[in-house]
């Protein structure tokens, strides 16, 4: 590794509000997450190099950078033709690296098309598992959804888009992510990767 240079990516996690007196529990989270991540190593899983600071107050994340940006970007490039076979591949990438995260006991919780990531050689690798939960038990940080639910909305399981509870108040119901989300997202992404209409065409 000598001398050889690497283009990275830097995740930084940024929070909205002034007040520093839950910096250091939020940081024994993160920190958690960072261990989870660091002990994964499979080829469609984005590895964590490790965390840096001064890109705020909490640990910021460092991985590589994936040339060919988020699958939804790699998907509407101008003038991009895919074949069947380069799709059904894109496809069996995200089911791979889903089926070894559940098999470390990961629940991803945000699966779409902005968090896999698709490399030079156009090989996918999910990304940001377990970050939309975690921030937004967090409160409000740059990366938080503004929805009472993690997630995409077009990507997410029925089950957490219930926002009414059983006795029908406005509370949200408490339902956590699960394997089976999951499951329901890769769903999403295998339409928006092998369409056969233009639902996913305004998807970002």
């Amino acid at each position: 590794m000598s001398g050889r240079s690497i283009d990275v990516a830097v995740k930084a996690i940024r929070t909205y509000t002034a007040e520093r007196d839950n910096d250091a529990n939020s940081e024994k989270k993160i920190r958690r997450e960072i261990i989870t991540w660091l002990n994964l190593d499979h080829n469609n899983v984005v590895p964590l190099f490790g965390t840096t600071m001064n890109f705020g107050r909490l640990p910021a994340m460092v991985c590589p950078w994936l040339e060919n940006g988020s699958l939804t970007f790699y998907l509407e490039r101008p003038n991009s033709i895919f074949t069947i076979t380069h799709r059904l591949s894109l496809v069996i990438d995200v089911a791979v690296g889903l089926q070894y995260l559940h098999s470390r006991s990961v629940v991803h919780g945000d699966l779409s098309g902005s968090n896999v990531l698709v490399d030079g050689e156009g090989r996918a690798c999910i990304s940001d598992f377990g970050l939309s939960t975690l921030l937004t038990g967090l409160g409000r940080s740059s990366c938080a959804t503004f929805y009472p639910y993690p997630g995409t909305q077009r990507w997410t399981a029925p089950e957490l888009l219930e926002f009414r509870g059983r006795d029908g108040d406005d509370a949200p119901l408490n339902i956590s992510p699960s394997p089976r989300g999951d499951v329901y997202s890769f769903g999403r992404v295998m339409l928006q990767v092998c369409p056969s209409s233009t639902t996913f065409a305004l998807a970002r």
